[in-house]
């Protein structure tokens, strides 16, 4: 007998499973290919032919499910389980990166609007500067006391406060926007050129359904569709099987690799193995627990999937009415602007013809800077508004 026996090896395998034709049925191709060599005594080799040999065995199998498994059940429902997965992961990465953009453009018209409202408290800090000098004068002429030089330098310097806060929002917004565009801000401190937010054109709002809210339902849907399917899969798991089975081998050995795979080929040695294989849980209590915890996970899931879409049709009618209204508001507020810019300058008139006082300009410049403030602040909101309108309405890329 050989003293050692030392056996190296390569095996291939192929396995399809099939959704049509006769769903379920399953088709496997290996081929084993085996090198073996034996350690034989002088004494003992006259009884071996030959120390190293190769075995070369082709195998084609085919299994057909039944029973509860029949007609690719659980075939198909793998591959829509896989499907859904993938097109959940496709769904919710598409929802991220509009929100990314989305998170952008507001950064974008939050900055102009703060460096609008810097502007606007610029103009008003040189207008209250303007102001105290002109008091200064008219108290040097014994025409005004120095109640009203008072008025006037306290007004300064709330405007100067107030210009200090509205630099310290365009120092924050402007990092907020760089951060978001993925860049460093620029070394120069002078603000980049920006669109004028009063005069950008406000997207409008739109009647399909707003694609990031799609995107987001589709990715639930999806899930919970992917749970259904891997609910069935896990009471098939737990069933009872039958399926019918055929395997057909064919062994070659030879002297050579050549060799061996000619006789593996010759059908002279053949195996044919065919028969029914029957399988069954014998743990009937952890079956009902799985197939209770797939059945929760599902509508678990699908309650999900109907919340977040009742949710998303609260949120599109609250855009669409937060765009209107807000746009009803601007359309006041610059009314209001142009009325009081008119009643500023009546009231300039009579300072100069000596029937006012510096006090009362004082008031009206400060309803003047309020409303212009207030007028910036909801033309942001109207943008912001109608740019989750516009991008709510993109049309979604299909998964």
């Amino acid at each position: 007998a050989p003293s050692a026996t030392r056996a190296t090896g390569v095996s291939l395998e192929l396995q399809r499973a099939f959704a049509s034709g006769l769903p379920g049925l399953e088709a496997r191709v290996s081929w084993l290919f085996n090198r073996v060599s034996l350690d034989v005594p002088p004494q003992g080799a006259p009884a071996f032919l030959f120390s190293e040999y190769y075995d070369a065995w082709p195998t084609i199998g085919l299994t057909l499910p039944l029973g509860a498994r029949s007609w690719g059940n659980r075939l198909i429902s793998t591959r829509n389980a896989a499907i859904a997965d993938a097109r959940a992961r496709h769904h919710s990465s598409e929802s991220a990166a509009q929100q990314i953009q989305l998170d952008a453009s507001l950064a974008y018209w939050r900055h102009s609007c703060a460096a609008s409202r810097v502007e606007l408290l610029e103009d008003f800090v040189e207008r209250s500067k303007n102001r105290v000098d002109w008091v200064m004068r008219r108290r040097k002429a014994r025409l005004s006391d120095s109640a009203d030089l008072a008025q006037a330098r306290a007004q300064l310097e709330l405007r100067q406060v107030e210009l200090e806060e509205a630099r310290s929002r365009l120092r924050t917004a402007r990092l907020e926007f760089w951060s978001l565009a993925g860049e460093d801000p620029p070394r120069d401190p002078e603000n980049p050129r920006l669109l004028e937010l009063e005069k950008a054109e406000t997207p409008g709002p739109a009647d399909a359904p707003p694609a990031r809210l799609v995107q987001g339902l589709a990715a639930l849907r999806e899930t919970a569709d992917a749970l259904e399917q891997k609910a069935r899969l896990g009471g098939d798991g737990l069933r009872t099987t039958v399926d019918l089975f055929a395997e057909l081998g064919l062994k070659g050995r030879g002297a050579t690799p050549a060799d061996a795979l000619a006789r593996s080929l010759s059908l002279v040695r053949k195996e044919l193995v065919f028969g029914v294989r029957i399988e069954a849980p014998l743990d009937l209590d952890a079956r009902r627990t799985a197939t209770l915890g797939h059945v929760h996970a599902r509508e678990a899931a699908q309650a999900r999937y109907q919340r977040q879409r009742r949710e998303s049709d609260d949120d599109l009618a609250l855009l669409r009415e937060r765009l209107s209204d807000s746009g009803r508001r601007v359309a006041l507020l610059a009314r209001l602007e142009q009325t009081q810019l008119e009643k500023l300058e009546l009231e300039q008139q009579k300072l100069r013809q000596g029937r006012s006082t510096t006090y009362r300009i004082i008031e009206i410049e400060d309803e003047l800077a309020s409303s212009r403030i207030r007028l910036l602040e909801t033309r942001l909101e109207q943008m912001e508004a109608g740019l989750r309108l516009s991008s709510f309405s993109q049309t979604p890329t299909e998964g």
